[in-house]
């Protein structure tokens, strides 16, 4: 499906400098940092949710799931880079035809965290690559 006119919907959480509370301070292994960073995408830090829709398309936002999965963590000292799978999927209705379209993008990210004494906040994040879909047809997006 290639769209000319589109507009970036943004559903989710903005990213954020909150952290997740952590009982004791986090040990220093990867596979701590991994458990722990998961957990704050869990928690709805670092999650931008941008969807490329139609313009004038109307979502349900209730309707979308996102999620973030932890692939690889390179941690050294109190920072880590991370790199994550994120697949957001829902419906938007097109206002012209009524019908209703089942979206989803994937994308990965490689994002950027620091370990403070409150626990890990995301400092940066940046997509490295992904797709998105319409009723399971590649979008296509043209200026």
């Amino acid at each position: 499906m290639t769209v000319s006119h589109f507009s970036w919907v943004s559903i989710g959480l903005a990213l954020t400098a909150a952290s997740v509370a952590l009982a004791e301070p986090a040990g220093d292994t990867q596979q701590q940092a991994a458990k722990e960073i998961q957990a704050a995408y869990d928690a709805g830090q670092g999650k931008i949710s941008i969807l490329h829709l139609p313009s004038a398309w109307v979502t349900d936002e209730h309707s979308f799931h996102f999620s973030k999965k932890v692939q690889t963590v390179v941690l050294k000292g109190s920072m880590a880079w991370v790199t994550v799978y994120q697949d957001d999927s829902g419906a938007a209705t097109d206002p012209k035809t009524g019908v209703r379209h089942l979206i989803r993008d994937t994308f990965t990210y490689k994002d950027t965290w620091k370990h403070t004494g409150r626990g890990w906040f995301i400092k940066k994040s940046g997509m490295i690559g992904g797709q998105d879909t319409i009723d399971g047809k590649e979008l296509t997006l043209e200026n």
